[in-house]
């Protein structure tokens, strides 16, 4: 079956304001002292956000920067420990009291460890970019990473005066896709040229595709060799929406199709995602939701589809991973998957909540092996030439070092 995309356009990833101040970075890095990055969210646990700032202490740090995590209000200390970072963890605020905004423990942390950085990202952060002029801390960045429900019909007018009026204390101001760029923009009535784009990026050395993984993974999850398995990876949140991914694939097995889906995730929408599954007899069997997981490219290559079923997204870190490793995606044409999944290229778009395209959509694959191999191989080739993570981190390393000597601190300044 031929399945053409309804109202919806390919997005290929336009010139970046970030890559033109890459070509144009005249600093040294060696010019310049360590910078101190103090990166500042409002919780630390496992996440896109968060893992976008891992990579990046991991792969900018010492001699050229010096980072720190602060969470506002609560974080997983396993995350903390795991991610080697308890030596440069603070937390500013109590995570019991969601609403409150810690100023004078914020201005204390930045006066001690006196950043020449402040970067904070999304909204319940941004009030530390106020905290960080008060400290006079030199350089302030802010970030939006993504979506929560409640921003997809537009942000309450309140937490857009208030978003306007603490972007002014902001040096550096980006997101992580064109569309939450123009979000963003439109709703601080602010030029679009005011915010810059930096895409995430998938370190493409350690996914990729693994024919012994792909052989474990199946086995572990006791999955026939001749089944097709179509699989996401996410949080287990509500704007995932993975019911829709559920009825879909039921909607295939009722078909006749031998199909199997693999969830990798947690979350507090489990419980409800189990009970969507005991609604559906077609999946008995059929269904593994297999927790948090480490091994999240051994995972992706047990996977014939990736399939993401998104209300909203950012920039996706696990349809990045699942490029890498080579897959076919059908995706929601939402945030930025459009920037990332050319349609009828390396996957295919389809509508927020339309589970008939989805279902279609699969459907086409699993007919198709030839080309399930084509949109695998292109996805891998997109991934690499657009996303790789030497390309975001190079962005990054830019972004800072211009900036800093944009703000003047000079040779020597250990200050």
């Amino acid at each position: 079956m031929t399945i053409s995309a309804t109202n919806l356009v390919t997005v290929e990833p336009p010139a970046n304001p970030s890559e033109v101040e890459s070509r144009t970075c005249s600093c040294n890095s060696r010019s310049l002292p360590t910078l101190r990055v103090l990166h500042v969210l409002p919780f630390f646990a496992y996440g896109g956000t968060e893992l976008v700032v891992r990579r990046l202490i991991a792969n900018l740090d010492a001699p050229d920067f010096e980072h720190r995590v602060c969470a506002m209000r609560g974080y997983d200390p396993q995350l903390v420990r795991s991610a080697q970072l308890e030596d440069r963890f603070v937390q500013a605020g109590n995570s019991a009291e969601q609403l409150q905004f810690p100023l004078r423990r914020l201005v204390g942390i930045m006066r001690q460890l006196q950043p020449h950085i402040v970067h904070t990202r999304n909204w319940g952060a941004l009030e530390a970019a106020f905290a960080a002029r008060l400290a006079g801390v030199p350089c302030v960045v802010h970030s939006e990473h993504g979506y929560d429900l409640d921003m997809l019909d537009g942000l309450p007018f309140r937490r857009r005066v208030i978003r306007r009026g603490l972007y002014a204390f902001v040096h550096r101001l980006f997101t992580v896709s064109q569309e939450l760029r123009t979000f963003h923009a439109k709703q601080a009535w602010l030029a679009v040229d005011r915010l810059q784009v930096v895409y995430n990026g998938v370190d493409t050395e350690s996914y990729f595709a693994d024919a012994a993984a792909r052989v474990q993974t199946r086995k572990q999850l006791d999955v026939p060799e001749k089944s097709l398995l179509i699989g996401s990876v996410g949080r287990l949140v509500a704007i995932k929406n993975y019911p829709l991914t559920l009825r879909a694939v039921a909607t295939l097995v009722d078909n006749g199709y031998d199909v199997h889906l693999a969830i990798a995730g947690a979350g507090p929408e489990e419980e409800n995602i189990r009970n969507v599954a005991a609604g559906l007899p077609q999946l008995q069997g059929r269904l593994h939701l297999c927790g948090f997981t480490h091994q999240t490219s051994s995972f992706l290559n047990g996977l014939d589809i990736f399939v993401q079923s998104s209300e909203a997204e950012g920039m996706s870190n696990t349809v990045l991973e699942a490029m890498a490793c080579g897959l076919p995606l059908v995706v929601t044409g939402v945030g930025g998957n459009p920037e990332m999944v050319a349609h009828g290229e390396n996957g295919f778009l389809f509508a927020s909540g339309d589970g008939r395209a989805l279902a279609l959509h699969i459907e086409s694959l699993i007919n198709n092996q030839e080309l399930r191999v084509e949109l695998g191989r292109k996805s891998r080739l997109r991934a690499v030439q657009l996303f790789s993570l030497d390309r975001t981190m190079t962005e990054y390393r830019n972004l800072y070092q211009n900036l800093a000597v944009e703000r003047g601190i000079q040779v020597g300044d250990k200050s």
